[in-house]
């Protein structure tokens, strides 16, 4: 039944339920809601797919939120797979810490087609356009990649410069569609070509042999080496005969670098196809080691909740053991009360509504006004003849207006016309009015001295 007892019953209901649910979210790790190209993503682009296989065979594969530290490489594989370029130019330090540990052993893999969303020669052509400090800002090196953050100079991934809104029957796609697929998430119509392989190196000594290559079109992107091709390398064959690395092992000291130029392998939407998982596999796996994907570079970093600390062992046993601690030191320094005081009586009446009581009960009287201004002009005569001097029972008007005279003229004059009106007032027969009596007692009050204090009295 619809009354207001339920309708606040289920307020509170919804409040509290809110409440909770707010909780649960802040305390679980964060994510983007399974919609972005990371291990959370369930879209044709996440790589949730290949985490989950990678765990259900034993591998040890874990989901890093913080910053990527040396002490992530001492023994697993921290995955850079496919990170948004602008966090890469705008955290650089975080990269730069790694190239040490590498040098004593460490093992990093990177995955990155070569596109950014604000390469230098936007940032360049928009100079003079007002949002340059945005993009400046965004883009704080943006000629240093990922890779040479952490110490390799002499390789680059070019992207396929293939048009990529083609789909399988040729046609070019409408702009309105291509946009609509991304909203949707669902796998774009695009057209898909096998491609021949052919490894060499370390991708070779692993005993998987590799086949074919499926990508769709556009996304054959090539690493350039400057110099001489690494030693451990895959490479994909186009239709043309033409063969383009996408995947080299870089060593660097003791450890290495391994560069991936095409992520889609790895993705949703193409893993399962032909032999991708391979090449993933050949790239991400080093013996026994844990597999560490960095979700730092993602966007999904911790230090933006702070509740999902509390969820770890050593946060949470710190933060529980303090609220124990506060709680104790004030149980001991609370006050306990005993039984309240019975409440007191109050009047029925307070002496401000007497006094307006009586006030009315007075006015309701014939005459009335007459009466209070011969009241206050006695009152106001008493009161100067105690300022100026004179005794009691001294009741001449003309010997204290004499008196005030000779100290303040103005005064005298002011209480002599006062006076003459207040006794013009009382002496008729007819009522002075409420307005009139008013400016008779104001004009009689002003008579008084405003600094003159003196002992009450009997008059």
């Amino acid at each position: 039944m619809l009354t207001p007892r339920n309708i606040i019953l289920v307020a509170v209901f919804v409040a509290i339920f809110s409440l909770v649910w707010a909780v649960i979210g802040f305390l679980r790790p964060p994510e983007s809601n399974a919609l972005r190209p990371d291990t959370y993503g369930t879209r044709h682009h996440g790589f949730k797919a290949a985490f989950e296989t990678l765990r259900e065979l034993g591998i040890d594969v874990r989901r890093n939120p913080r910053p990527p530290e040396p002490d992530d490489l001492k023994n697993g594989v921290v995955v850079f797979w496919k990170p948004l370029s602008q966090l890469v130019a705008s955290e650089p330090a975080w990269l730069r810490n790694l190239q040490q540990a590498v040098h004593d052993g460490g093992q990093v893999v990177i995955a990155d087609d070569g596109r950014t969303l604000f390469p230098s020669d936007v940032v360049q052509k928009n100079a003079k356009n007002r949002n340059a400090p945005q993009l400046q800002a965004m883009v704080a090196n943006p000629d240093e990649s990922i890779a040479e953050l952490l110490g390799v100079q002499l390789l680059t991934v070019k992207p396929d410069e293939t048009d990529m809104t083609k789909t399988a029957t040729g046609r070019t796609k409408k702009p309105s569609k291509v946009i609509a697929e991304a909203l949707a998430g669902s796998l774009p119509e695009t057209e898909k070509r096998t491609y021949p392989l052919r490894a060499t190196g370390d991708f070779v000594a692993s005993g998987v042999e590799l086949k074919t290559l499926l990508l769709p079109v556009g996304q054959l992107n090539e690493i350039e080496t400057s110099g001489q091709p690494p030693d451990s390398a895959i490479f994909a064959t186009d239709v043309d005969g033409n063969e383009h690395c996408i995947a080299a092992r870089v060593p660097l000291g003791k450890g290495s670098v391994t560069i991936v130029s095409t992520p889609w392998v790895l993705s949703n939407g193409g893993i399962s196809e032909a032999d991708n998982v391979l090449v993933a596999a050949l790239a991400v796996l080093h013996g026994d080691r844990p597999i560490i994907f960095d979700e730092f570079f993602h966007g999904l970093a911790i230090r933006g909740n702070p509740i999902w600390l509390f969820s770890q062992r050593t946060y949470g046993t710190i933060s529980l053991a303090l609220l124990a601690l506060t709680g104790v030191v004030v149980w001991r320094g609370a006050i306990f009360l005993g039984p309240p005081l019975p409440a007191p009586n109050r009047p029925r009446r307070s002496i401000r509504e007497y006094i307006d009581a009586m006030s009315r009960f007075m006015c309701e009287g014939r005459y009335h006004d007459q009466w209070m201004l011969i009241q206050l002009r006695d009152g106001v005569l008493w009161q100067l003849r105690q300022e100026h001097g004179l005794p009691p029972e001294q009741h001449s008007v003309e010997e204290l207006l004499t008196r005030i005279g000779r100290r303040n003229p103005a005064q005298a004059d002011s209480l002599r016309t006062v006076l003459d009106d207040v006794e013009h007032a009382v002496s008729g027969a007819a009522p002075t009015g409420l307005l009139k009596t008013i400016q008779l007692l104001q004009r009689m009050r002003e008579c008084l001295s405003s600094n003159f204090t003196a002992r009450s009295a009997a008059k």
